[in-house]
């Protein structure tokens, strides 16, 4: 039985994180990808640093030796450092909401690593889901004309599925190294920022966010969607039993996503896209379909 107040927690998650494309898209007009990707990251290793000194356990972030500060460098490099800025830059090369959609493979590619990074068995149907996922994302990348490929937005549409590829790899990693959730994000956040404001200090284009649209952008990506979000979702999962909400809420998410670029900034949302969304969430869904498993979103 799930409580009132924790559907109103994954509701809040499924609003949050579908309007994340969006904001993401309006702060991007203002400050390049790496510059997005280094001060969300610095807001959101603040965040999280001040909840937990609120909750008196900074004594945790002792406990962490070389050998896991190493790892969490890695991790941060494929999950937040790499992630974003991949994602940042497809969504200002190609449409966005093909880009969006993309990046959503993670879970695809989540399925693929655990096989033989965490050891999990190889079953027909993981094959068939991730392939059912790989063919929409083919037909993103060209449009709907799997021959006549528009290749001038190959690139674009590559760093977005890389987007994708990272996060995966990425879960997959967190999950063999098992690091506390709160601790090791402030950590993770934190390596991010710095070696994205390394990059573009030794590039010469550092840059404080001056507008509104975007000191807006970098507290919704770094707090709300990325700090906020995780806690409220972490907090779900933990006293719910409930696994179908839990993954009919992840299902809905890039839809929700998707109708929101669309209603907001009046993106176009070409009928490949949608096709392509769908054999992605429908690869996730059969991947998933009766196995308990549960993809965690970022």
């Amino acid at each position: 039985m799930t409580s009132p107040r924790i559907r109103i927690f994954i509701a809040l998650v499924v609003i949050i994180w579908s309007l994340t494309a969006t904001v993401e898209a309006v702060t991007l007009r203002g400050l390049t990808p790496m510059q997005f990707t280094a001060w969300a990251a610095l807001c959101s290793a603040a965040g999280t640093l001040a909840f937990l000194l609120a909750t008196g356990r900074t004594r945790a972030l002792l406990r962490y030796r070389g050998r896991d500060h190493a790892r969490l460098v890695v991790l941060s490099v494929l999950g937040f450092a790499g992630y974003f800025t991949l994602k940042y830059y497809a969504y200002t090369t190609v449409p966005i909401p093909q880009a969006n959609i993309l990046q959503y493979t993670y879970p695809l590619f989540i399925v693929l690593f655990a096989m033989p990074i965490l050891g999990q068995p190889i079953t027909a149907k993981k094959i068939i889901g991730i392939g059912s996922g790989f063919l929409g994302a083919a037909i993103i990348f060209s449009g709907g004309r799997l021959i006549a490929m528009d290749w001038n937005e190959f690139g674009g549409y590559l760093a977005a599925f890389a987007a994708g590829l990272s996060w995966g790899l990425f879960s997959v990693l967190a999950a063999r190294f098992a690091f506390e959730t709160l601790t090791s994000l402030f950590f993770l956040q934190m390596y991010s920022a710095g070696i994205m404001f390394l990059l573009i200090i030794r590039g010469g284009f550092f840059d404080i966010p001056s507008g509104w649209s975007e000191i807006c952008g970098v507290v919704y990506s770094g707090v709300i969607s990325n700090l906020f979000g995780n806690l409220l979702w972490l907090t779900a999962q933990k006293f719910t039993s409930d696994v179908s909400l839990i993954t009919g809420a992840l299902y809905l998410i890039p839809f929700l996503s998707l109708l929101a670029l669309h209603l907001l900034l009046g993106f176009p949302i070409p009928g490949a896209a949608a096709v392509g969304l769908a054999l992605i969430v429908g690869g996730m869904m059969y991947t998933n379909f009766r196995s308990g498993a549960v993809v965690v979103k970022k």
